[in-house]
């Protein structure tokens, strides 16, 4: 039996506003529970991304939010093990324990559900 979250940190990496609060929306629907933060790119969110305290989700659109602003390495130390990833590929993610999962756009709902379980499975509480 998994454990049970009781308080989860969401951090969403997406310029399109509209995106973003489609995704927020979805994963608030489903983890009521949750506090979700959204942001137009990684260096706006870099404050707040610890893997430090309560679990935490950080959903990023990859062109925007991954190669050309922090490497691998930084971004494994700085998101921990739960992450989706949007638009990237395999090779975009990192070596070692993590759950971190890919989704391409379009997707639906479910697949991001989809997604954020698997990705939080790998968070110890």
């Amino acid at each position: 039996m998994g454990t049970v979250l009781t308080e989860l940190g969401i951090v969403v990496v997406e310029r399109d506003p509209f995106v973003a609060e489609d995704i927020s929306a979805s994963l608030l629907h489903h983890f009521p529970f949750a506090r979700c933060r959204v942001f137009r790119d990684l260096e706006q969110a870099r404050p707040v991304l610890s893997p430090q305290g309560a679990p935490l989700l950080a959903v990023l659109s990859w062109p925007q939010a991954g190669p050309g602003l922090a490497p691998r390495e930084d971004l494994v130390a700085l998101l921990g093990p739960a992450a989706i990833l949007i638009d990237a590929s395999p090779d975009d993610l990192p070596t070692g324990p993590t759950t971190w999962q890919i989704l391409a756009k379009p997707f639906a709902q479910e697949m991001l559900i989809t997604a954020a379980t698997a990705a939080l499975a790998g968070v110890t509480i």
